[in-house]
């Protein structure tokens, strides 16, 4: 997939693919997910911000967990600086979760159907963009990446799993 990738590199869109990457910057998703707790918190929509808190909580404490265990080396040759180990894909995960995350908070509330598949089509793109970019950026193997959106999918599902299950968490109180 490396040398696959390798024809369609240019300077220019290297420029973008890393911007467009740090969109899946750990500080940018923080910074983003803040508001977003802020707006549910706002809306009282307490079992949906601990279910979000849980699965984003879980997604870092996990990634960082896994990258300590494995500790797989990065490819060589990228073309951004990246420091860390590689698997699984942080960024890969985090979007996942948090994009992922916004379809399932939102997608209820949007009555039209076309607005609604846009919106769930949107969020999977930039899921999808974001993590194509740490393979043209050359930071990640496919299998971090894979795996990064694998583990954001198990934790969404398993995050709205414990909120149901648990009964402090599934009343809509804060605490």
């Amino acid at each position: 997939i490396k040398e696959a990738i390798k024809p369609l590199q240019s300077e220019s869109l290297t420029k973008i693919m890393a911007l467009i990457t740090n969109i899946g910057d750990k500080y940018v998703l923080a910074f983003f997910s803040i508001i977003l707790i802020g707006f549910l918190l706002y809306k009282r929509e307490y079992i949906k911000t601990k279910i979000f808190v849980i699965a984003m909580g879980a997604g870092v404490v996990l990634t960082q967990g896994l990258k300590m265990l494995i500790q797989r080396a990065r490819p060589e040759g990228s073309l951004i600086p990246e420091t860390g180990h590689s698997f699984p894909s942080g960024h890969a995960t985090l979007t996942a979760l948090f994009f992922g995350m916004l379809i399932y908070l939102f997608k209820d509330k949007i009555k039209n159907k076309s607005l609604k598949y846009t919106f769930i089509s949107a969020n999977i793109l930039i899921i999808l963009v974001i993590s194509f970019t740490r393979l043209y950026l050359q930071v990640h193997w496919f299998t971090d990446v894979i795996s990064g959106l694998i583990l954001a999918t198990i934790i969404i599902i398993a995050s709205q799993y414990i909120v149901k299950k648990i009964p402090f968490l599934n009343k809509n109180k804060l605490f």
